[in-house]
């Protein structure tokens, strides 16, 4: 029996090497006998940090928040490969520090490339962090909308990010653009899993996985165009949570304007011994509109809505949040950024007779510093 079991162990690493050996684009790299090419690691060191302060203004209760550092971010990147990248993100938002990023990526060419680690998923276009323009230092606003960030939440992630491996890259003449992403959610940032063999253990156990693609066509150089999709299951040892989600977004950027809109929806299913107690459906949109009038000064505006549930209240009592967010941004250089925002915020039950007011000032100090 044991040499039987020894006989198939052998027959199936034979397999999986001739497979690696023939169909992996990189995998003839593996094998070469030439001499490698001389190539000397790079390193990259950057970072950023957010400074800010807030003044609500409320129906019951005005409130200031203070002044706090929110975000201090410091990175390290570079390639360990000429077609071999890394990135190492670490936070230190609020005192509490936390692994945000890890992850190798390789690049065969501009149609073939794999990340593989922890990063930030390809979902809603608003809320995913592998594309520049969306990174927290690229935001035209202190905060991304109401709906990018409850999306968040609602597809058991947390600070955008997972891990797990993404195929992406481009076809039809770099017009588009296609990302798809096997997640592991309870990987993400402060999650812990005790590798022991004699005694593992887990921080979170309830054994999420997702699945993240989006799409992005661009007929000019100005104009993008995209959707996304996202399934996921989280299950413990009496609970199971279906998720899904979806989003449509357009962006238009010429010269100093930029036009953003965009539209998430999803649901989450809840069930107790494979019966369902608990299921929501949640929707919102979000409009995006900034200019600069030089170099230095950007005004902008969004307007944006979201509906934590189609059919009933949320637990504070509210079926719809209305934001308008009024901004304007000062660049004494291109590493500082002076942001002001003022959120004009009105939270409404389903029958649209009792509104709370709650209207928030935001002043932000972004700046950004590097290394090499």
């Amino acid at each position: 029996m044991k040499n039987q079991r020894l006989k198939y162990a052998w027959i199936t690493i034979s397999i999986i090497l001739h497979l690696v050996n023939n169909i992996c684009p990189f995998a003839g790299q593996l094998y070469a006998q030439e001499s490698p090419v001389k190539f000397s690691p790079t390193l990259k060191w950057t970072g950023f940090t957010n400074i800010w302060s807030g003044y609500a203004q409320r129906d019951s209760l005005d409130a200031y928040y203070g002044l706090n550092v929110r975000h201090l971010r410091i990175k390290a990147s570079g390639k360990l490969a000429p077609q071999v990248k890394y990135t190492v993100q670490f936070a230190f938002d609020r005192g509490n520090p936390a692994l945000l990023d890890v992850h190798l990526s390789y690049e065969h060419n501009d149609f073939f490339k794999v990340r593989f680690g922890q990063f930030g998923v390809p979902g809603a276009k608003t809320g995913a962090l592998s594309s520049p323009m969306w990174s927290t230092t690229k935001m035209v606003f202190n905060d991304r909308s109401t709906i990018t960030q409850n999306w968040m939440s609602n597809t058991g992630l947390k600070g955008y990010r997972a891990g797990g491996i993404m195929i992406y890259g481009q076809i039809l003449k770099r017009k588009l653009h296609y990302f798809f992403m096997g997640a592991f959610p309870n990987t993400g940032p402060n999650y812990y899993w005790n590798s022991s063999v004699k005694n593992p253990s887990y921080e979170d156990n309830e054994n999420r996985r997702a699945l993240f693609t989006r799409l992005e066509y661009r007929p000019i150089d100005e104009i993008e165009m995209g959707i996304s999709y996202n399934i996921g299951k989280s299950s413990g040892d009496t609970t199971t949570i279906d998720r899904a989600s979806y989003s449509a977004h357009f962006l238009l950027k010429k010269e100093k304007l930029r036009l953003m809109a965009e539209y998430i929806a999803g649901e989450n299913n809840h069930y107790t011994h494979n019966i369902r107690n608990k299921n929501y459906s949640y929707l919102g949109y979000l409009f995006e509109l900034s200019y600069h009038l030089n170099s230095q000064i950007e005004p902008s505006i969004r307007f944006d809505s979201y509906q934590p549930d189609t059919n009933k209240t949320d637990n504070f009592g509210f079926n719809k949040y209305d934001n308008i967010t009024l901004g304007v941004n000062y660049y004494p250089s291109k590493n500082i950024a002076l942001m002001t925002n003022y959120i004009i915020r009105s939270e409404s039950n389903i029958s649209n007779d009792y509104t709370l007011h709650n209207n928030i000032l935001f002043v932000q100090l972004r700046f950004l510093f590097k290394a090499s």
